[in-house]
């Protein structure tokens, strides 16, 4: 892609480990290691009674170990919302040193083992891998991936790895993987003006951020999409508009067009062109088009959206896999839904940027991370209920980090079903 960085521009202080030195090298994780370097006990086999800290001490331990297929923790993406991007099989090249990860969407880029990160820190390739700068995410944050290791009888293995966006794909035993059978996500047109999240509530939906990111993740992904779509535009590129990824105008000969202002698509962005249309696809709801307990089922009428921007004390490496789980079940549960229905749109290092304007300044003076994130199918009544004190309460509960501040809280009625295809 021609927004990737050039080749050695952002990892020229990295040092790749020899394979020679691998082979000698012992890898031993101690359980004290730095908690920031490892993934969340995700998938730790209590029942055989060993520690996740068990690592390997051979090269050849170390390969056999990383080597394997995973697909993505079902607690953040159930088997209804699951796609081909979230099964994976990672392979090692010995010539060239380095693994490879593929999905079945037979995209795939290299992972490479290291001794030091960019910074010059040690590391080991025992507690994280290199991801290629050829990886399409490699631009929005995803330079190492995290490895989570433990003992499976006698044998060291990865048992957690992170993938894009910190989300944690876990080991296939058996057939667990062959079993699964996602389906390739099936985009649309949005109308004109019209958010993704809005285009999937109006079809009884659930909007798939995951899908939606891809579709922006290059221009000519974009392009390919849209004319699958029936359409056959000429001209198009990547502009800073805002994050609505890709799109399509219908203007002049037809344009693709992938937006991308300070970070990836969100599912809530909104165009303000009413003739571009966004690239979306949508997932079932979990329990089909069942409501929340909380609901009556005839009285949609008094459902409503909350989006809200969120400042929490936390960096884009702690704000882990484990902790958004957590994070998402204090919000359902101070709203009065499902898990389900808590959608993290977008996570960014605390800074002004859209829709923040009017916090400005609160963002500057304090670190941390923004969160955008909507909670779906909420009933008027707990709406009311959704303020900082009672999220609090209930993040405290969750073992969270109480909210610094809202940066933004909007609650909006779901749109009509407009005329995208």
């Amino acid at each position: 892609s021609s927004h990737l960085p050039a080749p050695g521009a952002t990892i020229l202080r990295m040092r790749r480990v020899p394979l020679a030195l691998l082979a000698v090298i012992a890898l031993h994780v101690g359980c004290a290691a730095d908690e920031s370097d490892t993934l969340p006990a995700a998938d730790c086999d209590k029942a055989t009674g060993q520690t996740a800290c068990d690592g390997p001490s051979t090269h050849a331990e170390f390969v056999a170990g990383v080597v394997g297929k995973y697909k993505i923790d079902e607690v953040l993406y159930p088997p209804a919302r699951q796609n081909l991007w979230h099964f994976v099989t990672i392979t090692w090249d010995e010539e060239n040193g380095e693994f490879t990860w593929r999905n079945r969407a037979n995209k795939k880029w290299s992972l490479h083992p290291l001794e030091q990160d960019r910074d010059g820190d040690e590391v080991g390739p025992h507690k994280r891998l290199a991801v290629g700068i050829e990886c399409p995410y490699y631009e929005t944050g995803h330079e190492y991936a995290k490895l989570r290791w433990t003992r499976y009888g006698n044998m060291p293995e990865v048992t957690v790895i992170q993938g894009p966006w910190n989300e944690a794909y876990l080991r296939c035993r058996d057939d667990a993987c062959d079993s699964s059978s996602p389906v390739a996500p099936v985009y649309f047109l949005a109308a004109g003006g019209e958010s993704c999240f809005a285009a999937c509530a109006a079809r009884s939906a659930e909007c798939d951020l995951t899908a939606i990111q891809h579709a922006a993740t290059t221009v000519q992904i974009c392009k390919g999409i849209i004319e699958s779509l029936g359409k056959q535009p000429e001209k198009g590129g990547q502009y800073p508009d805002d994050n609505s990824g890709c799109t399509y105008h219908p203007g002049q000969t037809g344009w693709y067009q992938v937006m991308k202002k300070d970070g990836p698509p969100t599912c809530a962005e909104v165009n303000a062109d009413s003739s571009r249309r966004r690239v979306c696809t949508c997932t079932e709801k979990e329990g089909g088009q069942e409501k929340d307990a909380s609901v009556s089922s005839t009285d949609t009428t008094q459902l409503v959206a909350i989006n809200m921007i969120i400042h929490l004390p936390y960096t884009l490496s702690t704000f882990t896999s484990d902790v958004q789980r957590a994070f998402k079940r204090a919000l359902a549960d101070t709203a009065g839904v499902k898990e389900s229905k808590v959608v993290i749109n977008s996570i960014n290092p605390a800074g002004p940027s859209r829709r923040q304007q009017q916090a400005q300044q609160q963002a500057k003076t304090q670190a941390g991370i923004t969160v955008d994130v909507t909670i779906a199918d909420v009933s008027k009544a707990a709406s009311a209920g959704v303020t900082k004190t009672a999220l609090n309460a209930n993040l405290r509960k969750n073992e969270v980090r109480k909210i610094i501040e809202f940066l933004s809280s909007e609650t909006k009625e779901p749109a009509k079903k407009g005329k995208g295809e």
